[in-house]
């Protein structure tokens, strides 16, 4: 009878596990808390709205577990801007790509738990501009940060059909990252005007450790 009991329940996780659709694709919003020297002082803001675009693929059944897991690469769009000094805008704009590894497992078939490790590459641009010459260009820089991060988030099933289902997904996640060092430097007086040589100025680093949480939606099929 035993027997028979744990062959029934391996036979149901291995049918709900193999049901799960393979590929997903998702979009997501949220804000990250940023970390930063002086920085912060020109944006006004250490915490910056993300975007994020997903794409996954199931690679492993553990029936056995009752767990999945799935292959995931991601693309993350980060901003903020202010204005400082009265007239100084500032506009900080990271763009990145990671990918990683997620496990799931159902606790019913509307409700998942999930968790994935990740690693992945930053790009950072800072521009200031000048109110008092227009939209004139004071400054930009570019740098660049390594990352890792780990998530733990759920699913909730908002619509399930035979071949496709479409999940809400809550997210949250800490991600250690290199610290981005800008710099001010002379912007290049190409339209004419009188330049005066100056050298170029520590803006600070940004920082993009800490914890963040991610809000969106999700097709599987």
């Amino acid at each position: 009878m035993l027997r028979t009991m744990i062959i029934a329940a391996g036979m149901c996780a291995a049918a709900t596990t193999s049901a799960s659709p393979a590929f997903e694709v998702g979009v997501a919003s949220g804000a990250r808390a940023m970390r930063s020297t002086s920085v912060d002082t020109l944006t006004e803001d250490d915490s910056h709205e993300s975007l994020a675009l997903t794409a996954a693929y199931r690679v492993v059944d553990l029936p056995a577990l009752g767990l999945r897991v799935r292959a995931e690469v991601a693309y993350l769009h980060e901003r903020v801007g202010g204005t400082t000094y009265q007239q100084i805008d500032s506009d900080l704009v990271t763009h990145g790509v990671r990918a990683g590894a997620r496990v799931e497992r159902d606790l019913r078939s509307w409700l998942t738990l999930h968790a994935g490790v990740w690693a992945g590459y930053k790009r950072g641009t800072l521009a200031l501009s000048d109110r008092a010459f227009g939209s004139a260009r004071a400054t930009e820089d570019t740098a660049r940060a390594a990352t890792v991060a780990a998530t733990a988030g759920v699913d909730l099933a908002i619509v399930r059909r035979r071949s496709w289902r479409l999940v809400a997904r809550t997210e949250f996640e800490y991600e250690r990252a290199s610290a981005m060092h800008f710099v001010a430097r002379p912007a290049a007086g190409d339209d004419g005007a009188l330049t005066i040589p100056t050298r170029s100025a520590s803006l600070g680093d940004l920082d993009t450790s800490g914890p963040a949480i991610h809000v969106g939606i999700a097709v599987q099929f």
